[in-house]
């Protein structure tokens, strides 16, 4: 029995990318010894992008269509479609834009052959707005340096995985999910392709600064845990350093009034105490309001208006 790749590719007012990315991907698996589902998942397009979809399916079941009843967002909408593959190995987003270049698919299905769970594409150049570029870099350097899971720079959801990966990401329920982030929780038997990210050859990009920020932030919420950590640690320290300092006050003041610290000195070292104190019942407050952020993100069903071939 031929393997099987799903391949979703996620679209919003994509009208003017649709069919090449279709034929990009029918080319691509054309004359290989694989089967493929390819699935289109639309965020409520106000253009002819659901027309073109329906087209499509009609002509070629391998291509099969999720509509959704409102935009819900990349995230969530990617999020969804992720429960309707049936391959073997999934691709969790190329992207109806091509910015990812398509032949760095099947490297990737190459690569997860060799025993890998997930494969990411990671991006080596990017044509991009310098000052895009530059933030992007800062993000990943926060990621990196302030989350307890290291994770991969320059990574979207361009990412090729096994199906049983996909099966444990989808049990949780969260709101806005930061999809890339669940595979180095779940797996660390991973490895890399790199690739160069083009330009579109047509349209926009329907993402703004507003929701790219928006994007950054739920990244920072859903990962980065050390920040508060550190700050547990360096009250501990000071509180430490404050009590020592206290002891040494009453011991001087008992043994040599004189040299004793007085006045302006002494009521320093007491409000750094209690300021101590404070900051570190604070830092275990935010410890449990993450782990029950965690635990408890709302879920947002998305609700589908039509599928079609699925």
């Amino acid at each position: 029995m031929l393997m099987k790749v799903s391949i979703i590719s996620t679209c919003f007012n994509e009208e003017e990318n649709i069919e090449d990315c279709y034929n990009s991907i029918k080319n691509l698996f054309s004359g290989k010894n694989l089967n493929y589902e390819h699935i289109f998942v639309d965020n409520n397009s106000s253009d002819n992008s659901k027309y073109i979809i329906e087209k499509i399916c009609n002509t070629d079941l391998r291509v099969k269509a999720i509509f959704n009843y409102k935009n819900y967002g990349p995230f969530l909408s990617n999020f969804n479609a992720l429960k309707y593959v049936s391959g073997d190995l999934i691709i969790v987003n190329y992207a109806s834009d091509m910015q990812d270049p398509v032949e760095t698919i099947f490297e990737m299905i190459q690569e997860i052959n060799k025993g890998f769970d997930v494969v990411y594409a990671v991006k080596k150049k990017t044509d991009e707005n310098y000052f895009i570029s530059l933030l992007r870099n800062f993000f990943y350097l926060l990621i990196n340096n302030f989350s307890t899971l290291k994770y991969k720079q320059n990574v979207n959801e361009f990412i090729c995985c096994k199906k049983k990966i996909i099966d444990e990401i989808i049990k949780n329920k969260d709101y806005f999910p930061y999809i890339r982030s669940y595979f180095r929780k779940i797996s660390e038997n991973s490895s890399v392709i790199f690739f160069e990210r083009k330009k579109r050859n047509k349209g926009k990009s329907k993402n703004s600064f507003f929701d790219l920020y928006t994007q950054a932030m739920n990244g920072f919420i859903s990962t980065m845990d050390i920040p508060v950590k550190i700050i547990s640690f360096a009250s501990l320290i000071v509180i430490f350093i404050s009590v020592l300092f206290i002891l040494i006050s009453i011991i001087l003041k008992l043994i040599i009034p004189d040299i004793a610290p007085k006045g302006f000195t002494l009521l320093l070292i007491t409000i750094l105490f209690l300021f101590s104190i404070t900051i570190f019942i604070l830092s275990l407050c935010l410890e449990y309001i993450i782990a029950i952020h965690q635990q408890v993100r709302f879920q947002n069903n998305v609700i589908v208006e039509k599928k079609i071939n699925l």
